[in-house]
């Protein structure tokens, strides 16, 4: 959203601003961030040496400091187990923490918590016969940008009936 709002914005700035200034600022801010426009890496290697092995395992996991929540102390140094392990007195799922997880045991909620080095869910180890169900259920920022999504769909939607298709 906030690009979207970036972008509205510097669109209304340049119809305000007279065109011999807005020449000027884009060349102070292309001289100002020069220091950012560089070479990117190319590996000469074939597709089949990028994409397996030492390489392809670098990939899949390069961006995960991008995305990990702050709850855990590191990042994974290999990848996920399958299924949910017992660790002494807890259970702990292949699943990182993230607000709106949810889980059931015996369609009764029980408190969850992150695991302290990867921060992927824990709960209190249950019973052997225990029913036990992980789920993901909506927050309210998520039901906000839900239902922001979906008017500006229909929006989008009607301002093309309108001013487009005439």
């Amino acid at each position: 959203m906030s690009t979207l709002f970036f972008s509205l914005g510097v669109g209304a700035v340049t119809a305000i601003i007279p065109r011999k200034f807005l020449a000027v600022l884009i060349t102070l801010s292309i001289a100002f961030y020069v220091s950012n426009f560089r070479s990117d890496i190319w590996r000469n290697i074939g597709d089949s040496e990028q994409f397996s092995g030492k390489l392809w395992d670098e990939q899949r996991s390069s961006a995960l400091q991008d995305f990990w929540p702050r709850y855990g102390d590191k990042l994974p140094d290999n990848f996920a187990f399958t299924k949910p392990k017992v660790e002494g007195s807890r259970m702990i799922f292949p699943t990182v923490y993230f607000p709106g997880w949810q889980v059931l045991i015996n369609n009764q909620s029980v408190k969850i918590y992150p695991e302290k080095e990867l921060g992927l869910i824990s709960i209190y180890r249950p019973q052997v016969n225990d029913k036990i169900e992980l789920r993901f259920t909506d927050t309210p920022p998520r039901v906000i940008g839900n239902l922001v999504s979906l008017i500006t769909l229909i929006g989008l939607g009607v301002w093309r009936l309108k001013y487009v298709a005439t």
